[in-house]
């Protein structure tokens, strides 16, 4: 994927004019109330302010135009993965955490060193999702993180605690 500078002129004027991201989130019937609106909402920006930067000798209005149906494609496409993305997790949610055999001594020490090393994010994952089983999405809103960050730092949480283990 290729790297795109946005200039700030045209952040400037995507965040003034946020109110049309806004109605295209609304025609997508996305709400405040969804876990995932702020990354929309600034996907909608990034790309409103992408064709200001493209488009820069055409007047607002026709920008305006072009950026309601291209922010309007682009939340649909982010939706789309994100039901993918839910439709391929959803067996792997419900699933209990639970070791395969027994550690030894040496791997529970390694895992008590780990376990001090967590983050805020990564501690609350392991405590209140593995342990006591609460779904990601509940977490997502009690702890004003989003679905995908949570989902993103549980992978990498496994991934890390299976090579501190040798599991992999």
């Amino acid at each position: 994927m290729k790297k795109e500078n946005i200039s700030p002129q045209s952040l400037l004027t995507a965040w003034e004019n946020k109110n049309l991201v806004t109605r295209v989130l609304k025609k997508a019937h996305v709400y405040r109330s969804y876990s995932e609106y702020e990354d929309l909402f600034h996907e909608g920006l990034i790309t409103y302010a992408r064709l200001l930067d493209r488009f820069k000798e055409k007047s607002l209005t026709e920008i305006n135009k072009l950026a309601y149906k291209k922010i309007f494609w682009k939340i649909n496409d982010e939706l789309r993965k994100e039901q993918r993305r839910a439709e391929l997790f959803l067996p792997i949610e419900n699933q209990d955490f639970e070791l395969e055999e027994e550690l030894s001594r040496e791997d529970w020490l390694v895992l008590a060193n780990e376990l001090g090393q967590l983050t805020e994010i990564e501690m609350v994952i392991f405590r209140e999702h593995f342990i006591e089983k609460c779904a990601l999405k509940t977490l997502a809103s009690n702890y004003n993180f989003s679905l995908r960050t949570l989902s993103r730092k549980k992978r990498e949480l496994i991934i890390r605690m299976k090579a501190k283990l040798k599991r992999c």
